[in-house]
């Protein structure tokens, strides 16, 4: 699979842009306590998140399919169920409620520290149904309708958010060591995977230390789009020189 140069280039650039914006940001004196209530920007930050875990799901896919690791099985369903699940959080920027807003973050990180789990727990090589990643879409889908019935007639409050967010940030920092140590003897993808569940733990941390649209808030967005856009690009290099399989 090729980088296209012009998505090469796009990857690079947001990369480098990150630097930059914190440096703006000091250099302008900004206060954590600030609020920029940016919508537009936070959609197409979110979006943006979505398409690139979609694509890692697709390459954990690939890597599955040459390999019969389970663990790239469900690496691929962690991947796809956070990139769906999470895209509802763009969706619903402008929504009055805010508990419907705010709560599809924790549960898309969730969602992705179990399989996560599961995945290096499992009998990497057992024989399982078969399951398509169309499949995982229609799961992720039904368990944000859920997600959804759930926040509007409870009427979710930023505290009770807040409660999923931390559940998502210890089973993140729980998962890491086993991932650690699984990385340490496998190959790159598991390795690209130990550094996306690092981010998405800082970014839950940020969250929980955060309020809505104040810099703490977008800071944490920063680093998930740059923890992404990194492993995308690196995902996309590797499956360049065919470094997906399993040794």
């Amino acid at each position: 699979m090729r980088l296209l140069p012009l998505f090469r280039a796009l990857m690079i650039g947001s990369i480098a842009l990150i630097p930059v914006i914190l440096f703006f940001a000091l250099w302008r004196g900004v206060s954590v306590t600030d609020v920029y209530k940016l919508e537009s920007v936070h959609m197409v930050v979110i979006l943006s998140a979505c398409v690139v875990s979609v694509l890692l799901g697709i390459a954990a896919r690939t890597a599955y399919i040459s390999s019969h690791n389970s663990f790239f099985r469900w690496l691929s369903w962690g991947y796809v169920s956070f990139g769906v699940i999470y895209a509802f959080h763009g969706l619903f920027t402008m929504s009055p409620n805010l508990g419907l807003f705010l709560i599809y973050g924790p549960v898309s990180r969730l969602v992705f520290a179990w399989c996560v789990s599961i995945a290096l727990l499992a009998n990497p090589f057992a024989v399982e149904r078969k399951m398509g990643l169309w499949l995982v879409v229609g799961l992720s889908l039904l368990l944000s309708v859920v997600t959804f019935v759930i926040a509007t007639s409870l009427t979710l409050t930023i505290s009770e958010v807040k409660f999923f967010e931390l559940l998502s940030l210890l089973t993140l920092v729980i998962m890491l060591p086993l991932l650690h140590a699984w990385s340490n003897h496998k190959n790159m993808m598991g390795s690209l995977t130990l550094l996306v569940a690092a981010f998405l733990a800082s970014s839950s941390l940020l969250f929980l230390l955060g309020k809505p649209w104040n810099v703490l808030w977008w800071l944490a967005h920063l680093v998930l789009a740059a923890g992404f856009f990194t492993l995308m690009y690196a995902a996309f290099a590797k499956s360049e020189e065919h470094d997906f399989h399993v040794d």
